[in-house]
């Protein structure tokens, strides 16, 4: 019987056993009579069945961007302005900055002099820097991107020393002017910036109108201002350099890549590139 707590095997089932678990209040409430089976009972015609999903099909319905608007409760400070004292928090920036220590700047850099042609002796490293990965490079942005941080949070000389050490080397690799600087209030872009590229989520909904503190005043005709946010595809960056008359370059064709990457990595073929670039855009409202 399908309702019974027992299945012909012998052994309890575990859809069974479950329901039987959650109704085990109103079981031992029953008085059972000597002889009969245990059933579990009141399951109505419904046991047994997966309940139904309501569920929209997707991107049915055309997508929109509201704001809700909140009043500030917090305004930005420069991390110079705060130091950590003694307690967690400091032990845990210690254990960052520890860990950084470890990290060797020639393993950190060996995949891009690979691939500028230029030896490299440095022992490679694993996880995403591991010389098979597809993600190769990803992770020493992110080392720079800490190193700024530990010099603007808590004044670490090494921090800076370490980043400009690996901003030298990749200068070495592509022969043109790389500087590594520290962040303050609003980043005044020089008139020698070929590239600007925000890497980071700021403007990514639903903060839309959040945008990098640059000033873009002092950039030279012609630079190119990608923005690494997909959605909206028009930032507040990418709004107030068209308004400059500068070219840009939004975050759609990023996105789209490391989907074929990831493609390509599960299925062994390559991934329909134009066809995703078309439902993205669809998704979106570009199309």
């Amino acid at each position: 019987m399908q309702d019974h707590l027992y299945e012909r095997s012998g052994q309890i089932s575990r859809r069974l056993f479950t329901v039987a678990v959650a109704g085990s209040p109103a079981l031992f409430g029953q008085q059972r009579q000597p002889g009969n089976p245990l059933t579990v009972q009141n399951l109505g015609p419904q046991y047994g069945k997966r309940p139904p999903i309501d569920e929209n099909a997707p991107f049915g319905e055309p997508l929109t961007f509201t704001r809700d608007e909140i009043t500030c409760q917090a305004n930005p400070f420069p991390l110079s302005q705060v130091r950590l004292l003694a307690g967690p928090f400091r032990q845990a920036a210690d254990a960052n900055y520890g860990y950084m220590e470890r990290l060797a700047v020639d393993r950190l850099s060996r995949n891009f002099r690979l691939n500028a042609g230029l030896p490299s002796p440095a022992t490679p490293l694993g996880g995403w820097e591991s010389p098979k990965s597809e993600l190769r490079g990803h992770f020493t942005g992110h080392y720079l991107s800490a190193c700024a941080l530990a010099f603007a949070s808590a004044g670490d000389p090494e921090a800076k020393a370490r980043g400009d050490e690996m901003v030298a080397d990749l200068a070495m690799k592509t022969g043109g002017p790389i500087r590594f600087e520290a962040w303050h209030g609003d980043y005044g872009v020089s008139g020698d910036t070929d590239l600007l590229v925000n890497a980071t989520s700021i403007g990514l909904y639903p903060d839309t109108e959040a945008m990098p503190p640059v000033d873009l005043s002092g950039a030279r005709p012609g630079m190119l201002v990608s923005d690494a946010v997909f959605n909206p595809p028009e930032t507040r960056l990418l709004a107030a350099a068209r308004q400059r008359g500068l070219p840009v370059l939004d975050g759609l064709s990023m996105l789209v890549y490391q989907g074929a990457i990831g493609f390509r990595l599960w299925t062994g073929q390559d991934a329909p590139v134009a066809v995703m670039k078309q439902a993205l855009r669809a998704a979106l409202g570009l199309a």
